[in-house]
């Protein structure tokens, strides 16, 4: 009678595994035969958009350009200063709020000395992009030689920091750090704490002590890193983001979906941890041209450019509220939204419409 009343339950337990298991396949056949779909966000508060800004074009480097596109003030040389102005009225209309300009002593010139003057400069906002590595070297935020040397660099932008547009955070000049994964000292591969953080701290006080200033740091990872790939080390910043999150994974066909799951990791991993989640947004790729051996290429379209806006607004941090895009002018790397002459202001038109408030 034992037996038999556990045969039974056996039977019982094995038909319930298949019906929950037929349910499984049933809801995941569901969900892989529906089409993917952004999410809609209402926005009633306004969001800092930001666009990352070039200044590298010239009369003899516009032939290292996607040949499909050509801008539609022609082959222009960054330091025109009609040039500039146009961009920065594109922007103002379109809804940038501001440029986040590369560091470097050429660009910092021309902030200083060209973009100052232009009429109406002061409508939009800047924030610096900056390395603390040198060259190929990471830095070593350990070795004092390397501290001293960034230190002395943030001081040579302190004229920057102290223009009246530039974009603050709580009252902390916003700079995104570039590749910020490849700071030394690593952790150890049997050991999950992260010496980065109490570095990051360090650095920042010393820089406080010679510039007078705190800053608000977005560390960039470039790419498909997530932010746990060392647990610890996002806290040693106060928001994370991944500008070029592009098809180098095959992914062509699927891109935002794949970019949904995602940020949808990125967020909830960073919302645990205080760190604020800045999206970066592009609408399409291609720098074959000036890199043949990557082989990155993503065909733009209006369509992918919506979604990634939708993306952007839904996963975006609601105390920060900062979405990037890369880039403005980028055409060596064809990640512009600047109008042109085969596609226009689609892109600049799309901005507005997706990110004005309700």
């Amino acid at each position: 009678m034992k037996m038999k009343i556990t045969f039974q339950i056996m039977i019982t337990l094995f038909l319930a595994a298949i019906t929950f298991n037929s349910c499984k396949e049933d809801d995941l056949q569901e969900k892989m035969l529906t089409p993917w779909k952004a999410p809609e966000t209402e926005l009633t508060e306004d969001v800092l958009i930001g666009a990352f800004y070039d200044f590298q074009f010239n009369d003899t480097n516009w032939l290292d350009i996607d040949a499909l596109y050509l801008p539609e003030l022609g082959k222009y040389h960054s330091l025109n200063s009609a040039v500039i102005q146009q961009h920065i009225e594109w922007s103002v209309e379109s809804g940038i709020d501001f440029w986040v300009c590369p560091h470097g002593q050429f660009t910092d010139s021309i902030i200083v000395n060209v973009l100052a003057g232009i009429s109406g400069f002061d409508n939009i906002s800047l924030a610096m992009e900056m390395s603390f590595s040198s060259g190929s070297t990471p830095a070593d935020l350990t070795d004092s030689a390397s501290i001293q040397r960034i230190i002395q660099d943030m001081q040579t932008m302190s004229g920057l920091f102290e223009l009246p547009n530039y974009l603050k955070v709580d009252n902390k000049p916003v700079v995104v750090l570039q590749s910020v994964y490849n700071y030394e000292p690593q952790p150890l591969a049997d050991d999950i704490t992260d010496e980065r953080v109490d570095a990051m701290s360090q650095l920042r006080s010393a820089l406080k002590d010679s510039t007078g200033y705190d800053f608000y740091f977005i560390g960039n990872y470039v790419g498909w890193f997530p932010p746990d790939r060392f647990e610890e080390y996002p806290q040693a910043f106060d928001a994370l983001t991944s500008n070029m999150m592009s098809n180098r994974k095959a992914l062509t066909n699927f891109l935002n979906e794949n970019i949904d799951l995602s940020w949808e990791h990125w967020k909830s991993f960073l919302e645990d941890r205080s760190v604020a989640f800045a999206p970066s947004i592009f609408p399409g790729r291609n720098d074959t041209v000036i890199s043949t051996s990557r082989a990155d290429v993503l065909p733009r379209t209006a369509e992918f450019f919506t979604g990634q806006c939708k993306l952007a607004k839904y996963y975006m941090d609601e105390n920060l509220r900062i979405i990037l895009i890369n880039s403005f002018n980028d055409w060596h790397s064809g990640t512009q939204v600047e109008p042109a002459d085969n596609y226009g202001a689609t892109y600049m038109d799309i901005i507005k419409d997706e990110f004005s408030v309700n």
